[in-house]
């Protein structure tokens, strides 16, 4: 019977737990932002389409930068806008990767 017990965990559970620490590290990418690696509180997006935390935009385009601060490429505009979906999948997931 213990045989049988620790054959199903390895498996059945194992494998689940690794494709969900998977997927927990690949959310945790998704919603850090990509010059700090940390988790956006605030997420907003440039005129190229990247996101990133606000207090890292501001300070980045405060200092002069006119390209993006993850392709070095010009913006072509400094306005920046919230990605309202990006901030709710803060919202909705962050037990999961806190």
């Amino acid at each position: 019977m213990t045989v049988s017990i620790v054959l199903l965990i390895a498996v059945v559970v194992a494998p689940a737990v690794a494709e969900s620490t998977v997927f927990c590290d690949s959310l945790r990418r998704t919603l850090s932002c990509p010059v700090t690696n940390e988790l956006m509180s605030e997420p907003y997006t440039t005129k190229d389409g990247q996101t990133y935390n606000l207090e890292t935009l501001r300070a980045w385009l405060e200092r002069g930068h006119i390209s993006s601060p993850l392709t070095g490429k010009p913006l072509g505009s400094l306005d920046i806008v919230p990605n309202v979906a990006l901030a709710e999948m803060l919202k909705v997931n962050w037990q999961l990767i806190i």
